[in-house]
């Protein structure tokens, strides 16, 4: 009888905030790096979509552009809602200023 081998699940992505984009990807992108600690912020953009990818805290995000909105997906779905509060709370004072944190 064939061995049964067990395989670890991978992480499930979180979304964790929605924006309207109010500024140009350049402009998030700026933003997002003068956020410390933010590492390797990549944008990649082509006629219908934009992707903006970076690192927070030993932590793989993705912000992309679905419509005239910004999604916010953390790669670990078990990534701490602290981080995750510091990510969106930096992003919403470009975004939207009129959110209080």
């Amino acid at each position: 009888m064939p061995a049964i081998t067990l395989q670890r699940a991978k992480p499930v992505s979180r979304t964790f905030a929605e924006f309207r984009i109010t500024h140009s990807w350049q402009e998030i992108e700026i933003h997002l790096r003068r956020l410390r600690g933010v590492e390797a912020p990549l944008l990649t953009a082509d006629e219908s979509d934009c992707t903006l990818r970076f690192f927070y805290r030993s932590h793989s995000f993705c912000a992309q552009e679905r419509g005239n909105l910004l999604i916010l997906n953390v790669d670990n779905a078990t990534c701490p809602d602290r981080i995750l509060f510091e990510v969106q709370s930096h992003l919403a004072a470009l975004l939207s200023p009129e959110l209080t944190y």
